[in-house]
């Protein structure tokens, strides 16, 4: 149905809570002496369920630290819907150039540790946007400014999007 299911909030402990949960741990227990701070989700195709465990996760790390979702998907972002946000500026028009990231970045109510850089409403040839510099520089100012960092792709076998994200990511999470 289009609706990105908000499990975390609405069922902490269930199975799916409880997996969410258990998510961030278990990457940062692979690299002890240097946790990771940027987190891509990516899947094979599209529908597989990347968006809702991103959805989830910011929420999970939200409650312990600042946290910034990017939503990476250029073609068909997911996450400003999840947050009922009217589409805005966003990641695409800071890689254009057309917005700045501090003017970009919204705050959601109720969450004061969670930031949204949701897709955007950029045109053009959003590959070469993902792997462009700016890109990077984008990535590492959030990094910076928020400390973690999860960012949620476009599918991997249609789109270059998250093969060349994953090289500027500290770790990554294949959905599907």
């Amino acid at each position: 149905d289009g609706k990105t299911d908000t499990f975390f909030l609405e069922r902490p402990n269930s199975p799916e809570g409880e997996a969410v949960q258990a998510l961030y741990p278990s990457r940062r227990l692979s690299w002890p002496n240097n946790p990771p701070r940027t987190l891509l989700l990516v899947s094979a195709l599209p529908g597989e369920g990347t968006t809702t465990v991103a959805l989830n996760l910011s929420y999970a790390r939200a409650q312990h630290a600042n946290t910034g979702l990017v939503d990476a998907d250029l073609r068909k972002g997911r996450v400003a819907g999840a947050f009922s946000l009217a589409t805005g500026q966003g990641l695409g028009d800071v890689l254009t150039g057309n917005a700045m990231l501090e003017n970009s970045l919204l705050e959601i109510h109720g969450m004061s540790n969670l930031s949204v850089l949701q897709a955007g409403r950029s045109k053009g040839n959003f590959g070469q946007l993902i792997c462009s510099e700016k890109m990077e520089q984008t990535l590492a100012a959030l990094r910076e400014r928020l400390g973690f960092v999860i960012n949620d792709s476009a599918p991997i076998r249609t789109f270059v999007d998250g093969t060349a994200l994953s090289t500027r990511a500290d770790a990554v999470v294949q959905g599907g």
